[in-house]
């Protein structure tokens, strides 16, 4: 299957950077299970391209993680994780390399609250002065405990170096050390949990579902994002008859699903390159 960080509808648009995407989906689920932690982060700009159908070489890996950065295990607490997804969600629906991808969670961000992160002089995250526009965490069927620790995956630039602004993560026990390349970690988790195949659940350009963009309650999709005005006076109807309204003829064809339907474009299949790489 095709696997994006760029809008498949609008080519100009990095969606990595702002929303959901499968490549996100696949890149964070690797590092969760190549690590054994609960939950797992990878920042957007750490996300270079888009891998086309059909085989998966080496050096479209190494396009997708350039950078060499290297897997880390952390104990975090849910506040802290939430802080993050706070932070990671600040410039929403405008880009942030720091946006997070994610395995292990879900959450929504509510574009009807302004954000209130504060940073210093240094773009380092202090804090949030009022509401949180991420909203609704759930670690798997539970939902985000503030005051539990969690096990958390990403990588050295984040966990260790406070990359994008993450200083909230700075003093963390630190449980796996830089102990493997994230290319790497792609390639184990296709090959050795995958089969070498990128299947069905990662068909979905816009992902899984685990990260829903709300516009007051009304879930905004890719090419959404920064056009909203069409449904932003009809926000009440929708929020009351949503459920009804979904499956009108009267909403537009792109707005009852924004989605494309890649399934049929072929899966990668072959592994040959990256398998004998250490």
């Amino acid at each position: 299957v095709p696997l994006c960080i760029y809008d498949p509808a609008d080519p100009s648009i990095r969606l990595v950077r702002r929303q959901e995407t499968n490549l996100g989906d696949l890149c964070a689920d690797a590092y969760r299970a190549m690590s054994g932690a609960e939950i797992a982060f990878v920042n957007g700009g750490g996300i270079r391209v888009d891998i086309p159908a059909g085989d998966i070489t080496y050096g479209q890996i190494i396009a997708v993680h350039p950078f060499g950065n290297e897997m880390c295990v952390i104990e975090a607490t849910g506040q802290q994780i939430l802080d993050a997804l706070e932070l990671g969600a600040m410039n929403t629906p405008g880009e942030s390399g720091g946006f997070l991808q994610v395995s292990g969670l879900t959450y929504e961000i509510d574009l009807s609250v302004p954000s209130s992160v504060q940073q210093d002089e240094n773009k380092m995250f202090t804090g949030v002065a009022g509401d949180y526009r991420v909203k609704n965490v759930m670690v798997g069927e539970e939902p985000l405990d503030l005051t539990r620790t969690y096990t958390l995956a990403s990588h050295n630039y984040m966990l260790k170096s406070a990359g994008d602004g993450y200083a909230m993560f700075q003093g963390c026990k630190l449980l796996q050390d830089s102990v493997m390349i994230d290319n790497q970690v792609l390639i184990n988790y296709i090959v050795d949990v995958l089969g070498g195949v990128v299947g069905e659940e990662y068909s979905d350009p816009y992902g899984q579902g685990r990260i829903t963009v709300l516009e007051g309650c009304f879930p905004v999709r890719a090419k959404y994002l920064n056009k909203t005005a069409w449904y932003l006076p009809c926000r009440f109807v929708l929020c009351v008859f949503w459920p009804v309204y979904r499956s009108s003829s009267v909403m537009p064809k792109e707005g009852r699903n924004c989605s494309i339907n890649c399934s049929a474009s072929g899966s990668c299949s072959s592994w040959m390159a990256c398998s004998s790489v250490s």
